[in-house]
């Protein structure tokens, strides 16, 4: 008796198909047939007929289930948000409030992975209502897994926090929301899970904790505070130092997105290239080599226009996104004078204020939750904002770190430029290995030929030269608009 391990078995087969494709594909490219079947044999047609119908009747049941799951799912979400008036109304939202909740929001939103509430804006409404009903999951299955979910209660789709999801009953819920969009999401459920503490922010230093270890902590930092620790510029928003005048901006030259340009050029042409030697070795071993060799090139020369295509626009990406990153940038900036002792607030390079050193908010939060797939998610930010979270009037601009750590460092680079005592900004870049000197001879050549493949120099060159023209033509327009303001 013959034993065979399973694995072996499907590769056996796999073998046999693929040698199958590739003589049908020589066959059909040289006019030879490596086989000829007897001219006796006639396809089963009305096998294949009802292999069609079969396949055409499982895409429309596929079809019909998917218009089915969301055209319930979008019935549910509008119901409740042309309801509204019929909801029974608790309170409304101070702007601490409603800022704490956009915060909470964002976090989920960006960490529920099978929902699509991805696109979402965080800009909550002033109205709380209150909703009590049975609770259900409806979810879109495949073999792979879950491809779509979403709650409801009382059959309104409603977004459920995953720290409130043990709180949920079967039947019989009370929760309290808010309208964002035209989503409903839960602030409060079943009176267990709260998501706000407090309706005004607080002085001291504040750290929460719930039942499933979400943790927050927030830190308000002060001008006069002892420098400890050494300033950072490792996530570079600390662009250019003029004179008296610190730039901080929240975007980026985006080096990092050119060398994945180049790398996605590389990596379809060399799938171009795997594609030409894998149709020639498999060719050989099925026909003559002169057939086989021309099989390849006709095969080559089918694809060279494809080839062509990734390189134009391989160029013409290139020439855009440079020219886009020495744009003065439209996103914050903010711009501090030791001298006379100010910040400025600018905006699409339009100054919206001008304050005091003395006035600037400063805020570091730390904020560690658990995600849909029930892993930890975190975030760490350096607020900066013309007034505290109370006020409804403020303009924040908000700085995103990967570690505490760095957020502080980062408020002790701005206090040390204040006090005179910081002159020139060192950037800091990660390397890809750290640790250079326990590589192999084989690996430090393999990782500069990687280099090479993805710009090396050149790209960084680029990316620098980027750089100095956007804040040339920033300082340019938004000192402009200061002097004019002033």
């Amino acid at each position: 008796m013959l034993e065979a391990k399973p694995m072996k078995i499907v590769s056996m087969l796999l073998s046999v198909i693929l040698f199958s494709l590739t003589g049908a594909a020589l066959v059909h490219s040289t006019g030879v047939a490596a086989y000829s079947p007897p001219t006796n044999t006639q396809p089963d047609i009305e096998f294949v007929e009802v292999m069609l119908v079969i396949l055409c009747a499982l895409a429309i049941l596929t079809v019909l289930a998917l218009l089915k799951y969301y055209l319930k799912r979008k019935t549910s979400k509008y119901r409740l948000a042309n309801s509204l008036d019929k909801q029974k109304v608790v309170r409304s939202l101070n702007a601490y409030e409603k800022l704490i909740i956009n915060d909470i929001f964002l976090r989920e939103v960006n960490t529920r992975f099978t929902e699509g509430y991805h696109n979402k804006r965080p800009h909550a409404d002033n109205t709380v209502y209150s909703l009590t009903g049975d609770f259900k999951q409806h979810s879109l299955h495949s073999t792979r897994g879950i491809l779509s979910s979403y709650q409801t209660i009382n059959d309104y789709e409603v977004l459920i926090p995953v720290a409130a999801l043990p709180y949920l009953r079967d039947e019989n819920n009370s929760i309290e929301f808010v309208m964002i969009d035209n989503l409903a999401f839960a602030i409060s459920v079943n009176k267990k899970y709260k998501a706000l503490n407090s309706s005004t922010e607080k002085e001291e230093p504040v750290y929460t904790k719930n039942a499933i270890d979400d943790s927050n902590r927030k830190v308000r930092m002060s001008h006069s505070r002892p420098i400890l620790g050494v300033p950072t510029n490792t996530d570079v928003y600390f662009k250019d130092i003029k004179g008296n005048n610190l730039l901080l901006s929240t975007s980026d030259t985006h080096k990092d997105l050119l060398k994945v340009s180049i790398g996605l050029f590389w990596f379809f042409f060399g799938i171009l290239l795997f594609l030409l030697f894998t149709v020639f070795f498999l060719g050989i071993t099925i026909a003559e080599f002169s057939k086989a060799l021309d099989t390849t090139l006709h095969f080559f020369m089918s694809l060279w226009p494809f080839a062509q295509l990734l390189f134009l626009l391989l160029i013409v990406g290139l020439i855009i996104h440079a020219l886009i990153m020495a744009t003065p940038s439209s996103k914050h900036l903010l711009i501090f004078n030791n001298k006379d002792r100010t910040v400025i607030f600018a905006h699409h390079n339009l100054i919206t204020e001008i304050i005091k050193w003395e006035e600037l908010y400063t805020l570091i939060e730390s904020a560690t939750w658990m995600n849909s797939l029930a892993l930890d998610s975190n975030q760490n930010i350096l607020e900066l904002a013309t007034k505290d979270r109370n006020a409804e009037d403020r303009i924040s601009v908000r700085f995103e770190f990967s570690s505490y750590e760095r957020a502080v460092g980062a408020w002790q680079a701005i206090q040390l430029f204040m006090e005179g005592k910081l002159y020139k900004i060192e950037e800091t870049e990660i390397e890809w290995i750290e640790d250079k000197e326990n590589l192999s001879q084989f690996k430090r050549i393999l990782f500069k030929i990687i280099s090479i493949l993805l710009g090396g120099k050149v790209i960084s060159w680029l990316g620098a030269l980027m750089l100095k023209i956007r804040i040339k033509r920033t300082w340019k327009k938004v000192l402009h608009n200061s002097m004019a303001k002033t």
